[in-house]
This record gives C-alpha cells, sequence and structure tokens, in this order.
C-alpha cells in the first residue's frame, strides 16, 4: 500500500505562523518539547490508559523503524506500516497516542525521506481511523497549516 503511494512533497502551502502550527498539536500532547525524535520515548505523549503505555511505546519503536529505516524494501515497508495502522484498528485506545506520534515524527524533520514516509503512514491511518474528536480539530490544524510538506491530511 505506501509503496504504491506517491506524493509531491515539495508543494508548499500558505500557513500559519510557525509557533502556532506547534501550538496546535502541543496543546494536544503533554510533551513541551515536541518534535521529531531519534530515541525511543520514555513515556506516551498523550494521557491514556496505564495498561496502553507499553504497547504505545512499542508502535513508537516501529514508527522509529518505519521511517528511518532507508534499508525497508517495498514488502517490508508494507509490513511495518500495516501493522501500525493495525495496533490503531484493533485498539480504539491507542489511535490518538499513534496519530501523535506520527504528527511529532514528521515536525521539523529535515530527511525529506523520512518525512515523506511519516505523512504517507498518517494518511494511512486516519483513512483507517479518525482521530477523536479531542485530538481532530488540532490535527487538522496541523496538517493543513505546514509550510514545506503538501497536506496530506486534511
Amino acid at each position: 500500500m505506501f509503496g504504491m503511494l506517491t506524493v509531491p512533497l515539495e508543494t508548499t502551502l500558505t500557513c500559519m505562523d510557525e509557533d502556532l502550527r506547534q501550538e496546535a498539536l502541543e496543546v494536544f500532547v503533554m510533551e513541551p518539547m515536541f518534535g521529531m525524535l531519534t530515541v525511543p520515548l520514555e513515556t506516551t505523549l498523550t494521557c491514556m490508559d496505564e495498561d496502553l503505555r507499553q504497547e504505545a511505546l512499542e508502535v513508537f519503536v516501529m514508527i522509529l523503524r518505519f521511517m528511518g529505516d532507508p534499508h525497508l524494501n517495498g514488502a517490508q515497508e508494507n509490513l511495518f506500516g500495516n501493522y501500525i495502522i493495525q495496533r490503531g484498528l484493533a485498539n480504539q485506545g491507542l489511535r490518538d497516542e499513534i496519530l501523535a506520534q506520527l504528527a511529532n515524527q514528521v515536525w521539523r524533520n529535515p530527511n525529506h525521506d523520512n518525512a515523506e514516509r511519516g505523512w504517507l503512514l498518517l494518511l494511512g491511518c486516519t483513512c483507517c481511523f479518525p482521530p477523536s474528536p479531542r485530538l481532530h480539530t488540532h490535527l487538522l490544524k496541523y496538517s493543513h497549516y505546514r509550510n514545506t510538506e503538501v497536506s496530506l491530511c486534511s
């Protein structure tokens, strides 16, 4: 699925001030230093049930691998992407955390290929499961007002 999606990410949009774009998701996530990470999370980005936190942290490791491994071939890329989406489909309590993790990983991501993979996975997730009403507006604003990539999720 993901290997077949292509989007011209060099397209730019009229956008809000960078601080306002960041604020759109910072109001939702707990981590004040919102932005791409290269190491696994130690705690979740969103408030969630204690029994789901370990699974959410494991999903983030998969997101890091999906976005950051340049050696993933098409089949492996599909496997990782489908697994992450399946985790959200199987457990509604993980959905907002997965979406917040992906938004975090594309925010100020200097690697074009990694960012593209992240946006495609974010698109795949939002096509398969919606954000909660609590996250919906923030995620919509975030995806609509970015300035260096094309909006995939609005």
